[in-house]
């Protein structure tokens, strides 16, 4: 007796009368066409035209049990997160996968095999709609976007009779999968479709890989099967420029793996950067996915696929909507002049600090106008400490006078104290704030008669006169009350900075000398607690000489981290936010470039002509809507290197720079951004993806 299977669905193809269409003539590429193109020396390229399609995306790995499957799912969910609508495909129709792991979320029995057969052999008779084989996950109320999947269909043996009678080279030469993804675009209005393709070096890889997709990521673990198969097909793929891949490491073992795995991805010898997905055990006892909690190791892959978006955004914005040279000229001037002070910056200026180490040039063109905005104002309160009633007027004097501590004026601790009480004397008359001494403006004469003067007392009584000197009278001009009764308002004092620029003339400074001037701060640390003293000293000669200065005294080494930088960077083009204050407004609720124009339009007509309450920690704040200041960054100098490849950020790039050359200070900073700013302005770059290109950027670094 005849088993029901295989055999009754084969006879049901030959007597339904199917007739199978003649194939077409369009070209496909396979892995028969690459090794032809190879053999030729020649590059294939895709003349499909996919302009109603939607992005594909293949998901590919030469072997099995990487974790391709669970990558494009994870991946595909983030999406959704961000606003996109996805279609999730099944291509691997030898192994499938997507039906199972969605199957309390499938309630078809169909899928893309029982389609592409029946388009194959049932001629015009064809019965599967796009409802019979389109599913929508549930996951989340909340996703902005939705989750779809066509799954390969529910294994049985009329599935693998089915399978067994397609052929993906000829399938490649129809039209069938177009059509459908053309139908999914309208009718689900997919943005992108991601395809779990068939392992491997076979027909149905090479129909998903190189047919379909616009653009592969390929998954590898880490070892040498997987490397060699993964190595090949890679050096197909460059020597033909086929198509734009990404290579991916996943599995990676934490505890030595990442190692190894990237000592294999050097040998592939890519343009792109690393990329690696950290192996977790956990993964395998989960039941459901997309799973929220294990997001993380694939938000970079989903942000890359992002990425081509915000381009396009910026491409549209900047050709149709602002005039570039006159964003950069304004900019240019902002950074000419305009003094900006990073956090690096600000903490040297706490009372803790008396040592501030910086490079020469640092110290040269900075240091004055840092000294300009130490706190000129304290909190007067009430002697009980109840109430704030004013403030009081500081004082600062920045000494750069190369008679301190020279060998005819200071041979002991009372000689530098006599010098300082000398100096609070001058700067407490002065009417200003601050009070600058340089050599030439050394009253050598005057000061002597002071120093007389200051001789002549005892110990208590010089501690009283600095004492008068930061006292304020309650009557003076130098107290902002904030309300007419002033009673219970006793003794009231200011703080006074003494800011010593020691590199002036730090090469000659003597090892006595040094620890003369330690032990004069240590002095007034213990004894003038009002009088601040910030001695700044050359890194080069602090480095020489470190063991001369004592633990006693806070130390304070100033060196710019990288989101120091970016603050310094955001804090300029914050001032060109008025004339992009649209793109602010729209960029944060747009997630593509139609829906971009959409906003962008709808904003217009609002007329909403000012932009209230701006900040930036890390993004802006307009009328309750953040705005991230990576997406100004962005528009600022693009995305990366490279956008098609998965190179290095352009703003890792530029960090990288500045410490490899040693660079990384706000001066060389804004000298590398007027340069390209310059350079953008004077060649006239026709770039429209960022105000700044990547080869004005990268021009100038390399020139410094």
């Amino acid at each position: 007796m005849q088993k029901p299977g295989i055999l009754t669905c084969k006879k049901h193809a030959e007597f339904s009368g199917i007739q199978k269409p003649s194939p077409k003539t369009d070209k496909s590429a396979g892995w028969e066409s690459m090794l032809k193109g190879l053999e030729n020396d020649k590059k294939i390229f895709d003349l499909d035209d996919k302009s109603e399609l939607p992005r594909l995306i293949s998901f590919y790995s030469y072997k099995g049990g990487v974790g391709r499957t669970l990558a494009l799912v994870q991946t595909a969910y983030l999406l959704a997160k961000k606003g996109k609508n996805v279609l999730m495909l099944d291509l691997d129709i030898e192994a499938p996968s997507l039906h199972d792991i969605f199957s309390d979320k499938i309630n078809l029995d169909k899928g893309i095999v029982d389609y592409l057969y029946e388009q194959e052999f049932s001629g015009d008779k064809t019965e599967i709609e796009l409802d019979n084989i389109v599913s929508s996950i549930k996951v989340d109320e909340t996703l902005e976007g939705n989750l779809y999947t066509i799954p390969a269909g529910v294994l049985s043996a009329e599935y693998i009779y089915k399978l067994t009678q397609l052929k993906p080279k000829f399938l490649s030469q129809k039209e069938y999968l177009s059509v459908l993804l053309k139908k999914v675009k309208e009718k689900l209005d997919i943005d992108l479709v991601l395809i779990d393709s068939r392992t491997g070096i076979n027909d149905w890889g090479a129909f998903s890989i190189l047919d379909m997709a616009d653009e592969v990521f390929f998954f590898a673990y880490p070892n040498e099967e997987n490397f060699n198969g993964t190595k090949v097909i890679v050096d197909l793929l460059k020597n033909l420029q086929l198509k734009k891949f990404t290579i991916i490491f996943s599995r990676v073992e934490s505890d030595g793996g990442l190692d190894y795995a990237q000592q294999l991805f050097d040998d592939l010898e890519l343009e792109q950067e690393f990329l690696s997905i950290i192996y977790n055990p956990r993964l395998a006892l989960i039941k459901e996915f997309p799973n929220e909690k294990y997001l993380d190791e694939y938000q970079e892959i989903a942000d890359f696929i992002l990425e081509r978006d915000q381009i396009e955004i910026n491409e549209f914005y900047i050709s149709n909507y602002v005039n570039k040279n006159e964003i950069l000229e304004k900019l240019l001037n902002k950074i000419n002049n305009d003094f900006y002070i990073t956090e690096a910056e600000k903490k040297l200026m706490q009372d803790r600090y008396n040592y501030i180490i910086a490079d020469s040039k640092v110290i040269e063109n900075r240091f004055s106008k840092l000294t300009e905005n130490f706190r000129r104002i304290s909190p007067l309160e009430m002697e009980n400490g109840s109430n704030l009633v004013g403030f009081v007027k500081n004082k600062l004097a920045f000494i750069e006078d190369e008679n301190f501590l020279s060998s005819n004026h200071f041979e002991d601790l009372t000689d530098i104290l006599s010098y300082f009480y000398y100096i609070i004397l001058v700067t407490v008359n002065n009417s200003g704030f601050k009070t600058n001494f340089s050599t030439r403006q050394f009253d050598e004469e005057e000061y002597y008669n002071k120093k007389e003067e200051f001789l002549e007392l005892n110990f208590e009584q010089r501690i009283q006169k600095f004492k008068d000197l930061v006292f304020v009278e309650k009557e003076s001009d130098s107290i902002l009350y904030l309300k007419e009764n002033r009673e219970g308002i006793n003794e009231v004092e200011r703080d006074i900075n003494l800011v010593i620029n020691l590199d002036v003339f730090a090469n000659n400074l003597t090892e006595a000398q040094i620890k003369l001037l330690n032990s004069a701060v240590e002095f007034i640390k213990e004894h003038l607690p009002k009088i601040k003293v910030k001695i700044v000293l050359a890194r080069d000669f602090y480095d020489d000489n470190s063991e001369l200065f004592t633990d006693l005294l806070e130390l304070y080494q100033l060196e710019w981290k990288k989101d120091d930088l970016k603050k310094l960077i955001i804090d300029y083009l914050f001032s060109i936010s008025d004339q992009i204050k649209d793109y602010l407004n729209v960029i944060n609720d747009a997630n593509d470039r139609a829906s971009f124009i959409e906003k962008l339009a709808e904003y217009k007509r609002k007329e909403e002509d000012k932009i209230d309450d701006l900040e930036h920690d890390g993004r802006f704040v307009n009328n309750g809507v953040k705005i991230k200041t990576n997406n100004l960054l962005n528009l600022f100098w693009g995305i990366r290197i490279k956008p098609e490849i998965y190179l290095k950020k352009v703003i890792d790039y530029f960090y990288d720079q500045l410490e490899v050359k040693g660079l990384m200070n706000p001066i060389a900073i804004a000298d590398i951004l007027k340069k390209a700013i310059n350079f953008e302005i004077e060649n006239n770059l026709a770039n429209k993806e960022s105000f700044i290109s990547k080869d004005s950027l990268m021009e100038v670094i390399e020139k410094n």
